[in-house]
């Protein structure tokens, strides 16, 4: 996969403290436990990492790059709020990459490595794992990771990126607008997908995207909230 794993796919301009309060925040927003519209007190953000307010920004600056916070100018720091339309316009575009890329592996199928569909393989165990133990948070990145392994096996770097970034916008915006969780079990999809991926069937495996979005796109419904939040209750505890 190019010497490249989907981990370290994330997060590759931060480091150290940087890294640590973009993954706190990645998690806290998917999580739902900062909701789109929040407002995100940098001072008290700084005061929480002990870090001055020049860092604290360029994380969030860096986020507003992929999408998840929104800052206006002279008026702070905002979890980003997708819009519905918005939502819908992601699911197509992670459709339109994702049925690109297995159409490309299955019809590659023979030039494709065993130890690629291994990594697969071992994904998936890790999602029928974090299922097991309920771990949500988990079960979100590994899905992303997924669709990061995939275009990592095709061998476009570039797809890579814009996947996860897609992606991550996509579990925002779902953790705003989808009211139903769709039925299936995440692991499901991953071992339908490495099956048909590993018999060439590339029909099938693009039918399988097709089919995962729809029901995705079924699920999805406005859900408006005002709920104030306590940032040292959700940041501070580490």
């Amino acid at each position: 996969m190019q010497a490249e794993d989907a981990a370290s796919m994330q997060y590759t301009s931060l480091s150290g403290i940087e890294a640590k309060i973009h993954v706190d925040l990645w998690n806290a927003i998917i999580d739902r436990k900062l909701k789109p519209g929040v407002k995100l007190e940098e001072l008290v953000m700084c005061d929480i990492y002990g870090i001055s307010r020049t860092v604290m920004r360029k994380v969030l600056m860096i986020m507003e790059q992929d999408g998840l916070v929104f800052l206006p100018p002279n008026k702070g720091a905002y979890v980003a709020s997708p819009s519905l339309q918005s939502a819908f316009e992601m699911l197509e575009l992670s459709e339109a990459l994702q049925t690109f890329v297995v159409d490309r592996i299955a019809a590659n199928r023979a030039s494709i490595p065993s130890a690629q569909l291994d990594r697969l393989a071992q994904h998936t165990k890790a999602e029928e794992k974090a299922e097991t133990a309920h771990d949500f948070r988990m079960l979100r990145r590994l899905d992303i990771e997924f669709g990061i392994l995939l275009c990592l096996v095709h061998g476009n770097g570039t797809l890579a990126r814009e996947w996860e970034r897609n992606a991550s916008c996509l579990a925002l915006a779902l953790s705003l607008h989808q009211s139903v969780q769709p039925a299936g079990r995440q692991s499901g999809f991953s071992r339908q997908m490495l099956e048909r991926l590993a018999a060439g069937d590339a029909t099938g495996a693009v039918a399988l995207v097709r089919e995962r979005t729809s029901h995705l796109k079924s699920s999805l419904d406005t859900q408006p909230d005002d709920e104030n939040v306590n940032l040292r209750e959700i940041l501070g505890l580490h």
